[in-house]
């Protein structure tokens, strides 16, 4: 039967996407399921239209040779409950995951301050200097330095190449105009939560951090691109998503 065929593949793939996808990337699951399920009614809408020829399901099934079977008007509506409670329960579980990150409590942890290498999500005005000995070390330094307006600091977590590309963004900029860049960054933060999804060892030199940023406005994700250069781990690129 094409709505029961309709009805495995359809809820299927949103059971294995909410399940499969990673509770803190709940930016994206969030739009990728409200797509999905926006995808979906259309899908039932056009079925239904197309079945009854704009008329009630019931209307229907009461005329001589009705477009819609019993048991395709029930796998219809059945189909369409199942979809509406599965939006449901997924729109509270990406809530209360967002509550849980903006609050910035740590992964399971109790009686220990939040740690930014260990997975935590931390805020952005509480990270200090760590060094670049490990590529989280160096993203937590770099943000850091950024958010208090430190801008040698800042510099210094990026590789030659892209420091040149930063360096661009303040050249020629007077003291009065760097000074309220520093207050900018620093209120562009305040309210910012960070946290390190995801650290992959791409080769001995070279890392991926996926790091997602939480503010009072919106959400971002972000994976830079790490490398190690005469034993410092430094900043090389970046892309959002």
């Amino acid at each position: 039967m094409r709505i029961t065929k309709l009805r495995l593949a359809v809820i299927s793939g949103l059971v294995v996407a909410a399940a499969a996808t990673p509770w803190l990337l709940q930016r994206q699951s969030q739009i990728k399921l409200r797509e999905e399920v926006r995808s979906l009614q259309a899908q039932l809408d056009q079925i239904s239209q197309q079945r009854t020829e704009d008329r009630h399901p019931s209307e229907a099934l009461a005329q001589p040779g009705g477009s819609l079977s019993n048991d395709e008007l029930r796998e219809l509506l059945r189909l369409r409950n199942e979809v509406g409670l599965l939006r449901q329960q997924t729109n509270e579980l990406l809530k209360a995951q967002n509550s849980q990150l903006r609050a910035g409590q740590p992964s399971g942890k109790s009686g220990q301050p939040p740690n930014l290498a260990a997975g935590d999500s931390v805020p952005v005005k509480s990270l200090s200097f760590a060094g670049y000995a490990t590529p989280e070390a160096a993203f937590q330094s770099t943000l850091s330095a950024d958010a208090k307006g430190d801008l040698k600091t800042f510099f210094n977590g990026f590789t030659p190449e892209r420091r040149q590309e930063e360096e661009k963004g303040v050249a020629g900029k007077s003291e009065d105009e760097l000074a309220a860049r520093a207050a900018e960054r620093a209120a562009h933060f305040a309210e910012e939560n960070v946290r390190i999804l995801n650290s992959n060892l791409v080769s001995q030199d070279e890392a991926e951090l996926v790091v997602v940023l939480l503010g009072a406005e919106e959400n971002g994700l972000v994976t830079f691109t790490m490398k190690r250069i005469s034993g410092e781990w430094k900043i090389s690129g970046d892309r959002k998503h």
